[in-house]
């Protein structure tokens, strides 16, 4: 079964009020409907940025180590995010 949660994209003011209350983010672009978004998380906060993301009726779809150019403090992460349908 799907998850109808979100059936349209995000708006600015939507993606600002979840990246602001997100744990530990402190980069990151939006979803937008036929594309994955991402955010990059501190290494301490990403169990509770996921726990966040899916409370938020984002999906979390892959996670990747920042590249070179990327700093993070604690071992950060890059999470791929999607909205659900």
């Amino acid at each position: 079964m799907r998850d109808a949660s979100i059936r349209e994209s995000l708006t600015d003011k939507q993606w600002d009020r979840i990246f602001y209350g997100c744990p530990g983010a402190w980069a990151g672009n939006k979803p937008k409907l036929n594309s994955h978004g991402s955010i990059v998380i501190d290494g301490g906060n990403i169990l509770a940025a996921v726990q966040y993301l899916n409370r938020q009726r984002l999906r979390v779809l892959y996670a990747k180590a920042p590249l070179p150019e990327i700093w993070c403090s604690d071992g950060g992460i890059i999470l791929g995010i999607g909205l659900r349908y």
